[in-house]
């Protein structure tokens, strides 16, 4: 929500996705401005992301995704779909931002995306 409510403050439009069925957070906040996928179901899940991904090289909206961590589906899904490569090959700028919790189990899920190289330190915003 934070890269959303920066690039609103800076006059850009940010289209938000909320593939984090379970709690909704960006539905909460934004639910008129928000899509969600129409199942967990990962056929719909990566039909749901692909066709948002056609929208923002069409219409150069940014896009914020949040998914929820700890799902081996999900996490083979958004390897799969290697959304970095895709954003590069597109000329848009993509940015990993993982919200922790107190848990051990939340510092794990980012632990083992780094050490299995699914997000590198190239893909981290430092601004």
């Amino acid at each position: 929500m934070l890269l959303g409510q920066r690039a609103r403050a800076q006059s850009r439009t940010v289209r938000y996705l909320d593939g984090d069925l379970k709690s909704g957070t960006l539905s909460a906040f934004y639910n008129r401005e928000r899509s969600r996928p129409p199942s967990l179901d990962p056929v719909d899940f990566r039909g749901w992301v692909l066709e948002a991904l056609d929208q923002m090289e069409a219409d150069r909206v940014s896009r914020l995704l949040d998914v929820s961590g700890g799902s081996s589906s999900m996490e083979e899904l958004l390897r799969d779909l290697q959304l970095p490569k895709y954003c590069e090959a597109n000329d848009f700028e993509f940015a990993w931002l993982c919200v922790l919790g107190p848990d051990l189990e939340d510092f794990e899920h980012v632990r083992t995306a780094v050490q299995a190289g699914h997000m590198k330190p190239r893909h981290w915003c430092s601004r």
